[in-house]
């Protein structure tokens, strides 16, 4: 197996391909959807955003390792739904940088 070494311009540039290729691509559908009723949407996403971020800090505080969503869900509840999270989390990162390859 091969030593990669990677920078943070590496991640920079993961994290732009995240945002770029997940979120902006569906402005358009949304807004051709009507104005009012995505303007809901993301009002509804952001709160939704806005109380994740809060509940997240809460749990860290508590929680003395970082171990992602795998640890958090493991250290609060359980085992096989830590699994789970950290499984779904893999598939996300998976999904969300394959538009980078592209």
């Amino acid at each position: 197996m091969t030593q990669v070494n990677v920078s943070s311009f590496d991640i920079w540039a993961v994290g732009i391909c995240v945002v770029i290729g997940g979120q902006y691509f569906s402005w358009n559908l949304g807004l051709a959807a009507g104005t009012l009723s995505y303007g809901i949407a993301v009002g509804l996403m952001g709160s939704a955003y806005l109380c994740l971020s809060l509940s997240m800090a809460e749990v860290t505080s508590m929680v003395p390792f970082a171990g992602g969503a795998y640890g958090l869900g493991r250290c609060t509840l359980g085992y096989y739904v830590g699994f789970i999270l950290g499984c779904c989390e893999f598939l996300e990162y998976i999904v969300f940088t394959c538009p980078c390859r592209w």
